[in-house]
């Protein structure tokens, strides 16, 4: 049976609406969730015991960003690739796009469980956009090497507690793949069909995080929810929400028991701004299960 989650479990923190919120995640070292607006060009941490809020603005798309094992965190910003400094501001490169035409954009990414770095990429032209995207590893000495090809929006990037299993999906196809995965080498396998939406529900998979049982948690934009996927690709829990575009989930807090969620606003009209409220807002609900730790990116997977 599907356990369903229903909205009045869910919380609504006081935070501003998102144009694209996106690449949430916990940043144990500062005890916040970070995320990113896409669209907005900002990053925003909230500290859910004090409710302070901070946020930095960028002059381009922000694709994502990823904590790592120093102070400084990484973000993706247009086609670049920053180290950045929250406290003072203060960015220096590590990699950037190189050769792609001005509409390709960083999308999203995660480290894998040893450190290393994946990231993709989108165009920003139509939608859906073209199948320009491609998914990229980060390797020595900083050089962002393709892995996969032709995506259109490259999404629900997450590995297994074993690290053996790489989940990821490109939105548009509504179907989330599993690869096999060596975390030792970082090299993709065999690749096998971990749930296909069928034409009886609506929603497309988007950001993802797994759990310490293994369960894979995808925000279905489109589809006014989060779902609970086995490893197997059943269904096992529905978050519903108030909100019809979630993006993305992580589990934080000092327990890791609080999955954080974020959403969009990004194509509504002025009038249904005025009353669909809740899109592009951010919500954090107590699903009963621990998350995994945020892997954090590695300096040493990029040096020869």
């Amino acid at each position: 049976m599907v356990r369903i989650i229903d909205i009045w479990q869910v919380e609504r923190p006081e935070l501003p609406c998102s144009l694209l919120g996106e690449t949430v995640r916990w940043h144990a070292r500062s005890g916040r969730v970070i995320y990113a607006d896409i669209m907005g060009r900002k990053l925003l941490a909230y500290d859910p015991l004090t409710g302070q809020q901070d946020d930095w603005s960028f002059e381009a798309p922000v694709g994502g960003w990823f904590p790592a094992t120093c102070d400084e965190i990484i973000i993706a910003v247009g086609q670049n690739l920053d180290w950045f400094d929250m406290k003072t501001g203060a960015r220096r490169p590590i990699a950037s796009l190189v050769g792609e035409d001005a509409d390709i954009r960083f999308n999203d990414g995660r480290c894998d469980p040893a450190g290393r770095l994946w990231i993709s990429t989108m165009s920003m032209s139509g939608n859906p956009p073209p199948p320009r995207g491609r998914l990229f590893r980060l390797d020595p000495p900083g050089i962002l090497t393709p892995v996969i090809d032709g995506l259109r929006i490259p999404n629900t990037l997450a590995w297994s507690p074993d690290g053996n299993s790489m989940y990821f999906a490109d939105s548009p196809t509504r179907e989330t793949g599993r690869y096999d995965y060596d975390p030792q080498s970082g090299e993709l396998g065999t690749r096998s069909v971990l749930f296909r939406f069928s034409d009886a529900v609506s929603g497309i998979p988007d950001g993802a995080c797994v759990d310490e049982e293994g369960g894979i948690w995808i925000a279905v934009p489109r589809g006014s929810r989060v779902e609970r996927r086995m490893p197997d690709g059943s269904l096992d829990t529905v978050i519903l929400l108030p909100a019809e575009r979630p993006t993305m989930c992580a589990f934080g807090g000092a327990d890791r028991d609080i999955l954080f969620i974020t959403s969009q606003s990004l194509f509504l009209s002025e009038e249904e701004r005025r009353f669909r409220v809740n899109d592009g807002a951010f919500f954090a609900v107590r699903p009963g299960v621990t998350g995994l730790p945020e892997a954090q990116f590695d300096p040493d997977t990029i040096r020869n």
